[in-house]
Protein backbone atom coordinates (compact mmCIF):
# COMPACT_ATOMS: atom_id res chain seq x y z
CA UNK A 1 0.00 0.00 0.00
CA UNK A 2 1.34 3.57 -0.49
CA UNK A 3 3.61 3.02 -3.76
CA UNK A 4 1.75 4.52 -6.34
CA UNK A 5 0.51 0.96 -8.20
CA UNK A 6 -2.37 -1.32 -8.54
CA UNK A 7 -1.50 -4.63 -7.72
CA UNK A 8 -3.80 -7.85 -8.07
CA UNK A 9 -4.62 -7.99 -4.77
CA UNK A 10 -5.93 -4.16 -4.98
CA UNK A 11 -7.71 -4.94 -8.06
CA UNK A 12 -9.42 -8.28 -6.67
CA UNK A 13 -10.57 -6.05 -3.39
CA UNK A 14 -11.85 -3.25 -5.92
CA UNK A 15 -14.18 -5.23 -7.95
CA UNK A 16 -14.85 -8.46 -5.94
CA UNK A 17 -18.00 -6.78 -4.03
CA UNK A 18 -19.44 -5.57 -7.04
CA UNK A 19 -18.98 -8.78 -9.03
CA UNK A 20 -19.70 -11.14 -6.25
CA UNK A 21 -23.30 -9.22 -5.47
CA UNK A 22 -23.96 -9.00 -9.03
CA UNK A 23 -23.86 -13.01 -9.85
CA UNK A 24 -24.08 -14.77 -7.18
CA UNK A 25 -22.38 -17.68 -7.95
CA UNK A 26 -20.45 -20.30 -6.24
CA UNK A 27 -17.10 -19.32 -8.58
CA UNK A 28 -17.35 -15.68 -8.78
CA UNK A 29 -14.31 -15.41 -6.61
CA UNK A 30 -12.88 -17.33 -10.12
CA UNK A 31 -14.64 -14.52 -12.23
CA UNK A 32 -13.06 -11.56 -10.46
CA UNK A 33 -9.87 -13.11 -10.90
CA UNK A 34 -10.37 -13.78 -14.64
CA UNK A 35 -11.72 -10.18 -15.00
CA UNK A 36 -8.13 -9.23 -13.23
CA UNK A 37 -5.86 -10.98 -15.65
CA UNK A 38 -8.01 -9.33 -18.73
CA UNK A 39 -7.41 -5.90 -17.28
CA UNK A 40 -4.04 -6.30 -16.53
CA UNK A 41 -3.41 -7.15 -19.64
CA UNK A 42 -5.12 -4.10 -21.12
CA UNK A 43 -3.64 -1.78 -18.53
CA UNK A 44 -0.54 -3.13 -17.72
CA UNK A 45 1.90 -1.58 -20.27
CA UNK A 46 5.24 -2.14 -18.98
CA UNK A 47 3.99 -5.77 -18.36
CA UNK A 48 5.21 -5.81 -14.51
CA UNK A 49 2.02 -7.22 -13.13
CA UNK A 50 1.20 -3.86 -11.24
CA UNK A 51 -0.60 -1.01 -12.73
CA UNK A 52 1.06 2.53 -12.60
CA UNK A 53 -0.79 5.54 -12.60
CA UNK A 54 1.43 6.17 -15.47
CA UNK A 55 -0.20 2.76 -17.50
CA UNK A 56 -3.71 3.63 -16.32
CA UNK A 57 -3.16 7.49 -17.86
CA UNK A 58 -1.59 6.37 -20.92
CA UNK A 59 -4.71 3.26 -21.45
CA UNK A 60 -7.77 5.60 -20.38
CA UNK A 61 -6.50 8.57 -22.84
CA UNK A 62 -6.21 6.05 -25.37
CA UNK A 63 -9.66 4.17 -24.62
CA UNK A 64 -11.71 6.97 -22.46
CA UNK A 65 -14.26 3.90 -21.91
CA UNK A 66 -11.70 2.26 -19.64
CA UNK A 67 -11.64 5.19 -16.66
CA UNK A 68 -14.25 3.77 -14.62
CA UNK A 69 -12.81 0.06 -14.85
CA UNK A 70 -12.17 -0.22 -11.03
CA UNK A 71 -16.26 1.42 -10.28
CA UNK A 72 -17.82 4.89 -10.48
CA UNK A 73 -15.16 7.85 -10.25
CA UNK A 74 -17.36 10.44 -12.22
CA UNK A 75 -20.59 12.30 -10.39
CA UNK A 76 -23.87 10.88 -11.92
CA UNK A 77 -26.23 12.90 -13.90
CA UNK A 78 -28.61 14.32 -10.57
CA UNK A 79 -25.00 15.34 -8.82
CA UNK A 80 -23.76 17.11 -11.84
CA UNK A 81 -26.96 18.84 -12.54
CA UNK A 82 -27.45 19.62 -8.77
CA UNK A 83 -23.41 21.75 -8.99
CA UNK A 84 -24.29 23.13 -12.31
CA UNK A 85 -27.65 24.67 -11.10
CA UNK A 86 -25.96 25.46 -7.57
CA UNK A 87 -22.67 27.14 -8.93
CA UNK A 88 -23.60 27.80 -12.57
CA UNK A 89 -27.00 29.49 -12.57
CA UNK A 90 -26.69 30.56 -16.06
CA UNK A 91 -26.09 27.30 -17.26
CA UNK A 92 -29.20 25.70 -19.32
CA UNK A 93 -28.15 21.83 -18.62
CA UNK A 94 -31.32 19.46 -19.02
CA UNK A 95 -31.60 16.95 -17.02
Amino acid sequence: MGDGVLAREAMFYLLKSSLISMSGEDDAEESVRDMIEVITKKIDLDRDGKISFQDYKQTVLKHPMLLEVFGQCLPGRRAIYTFSSTFLPNTALKM
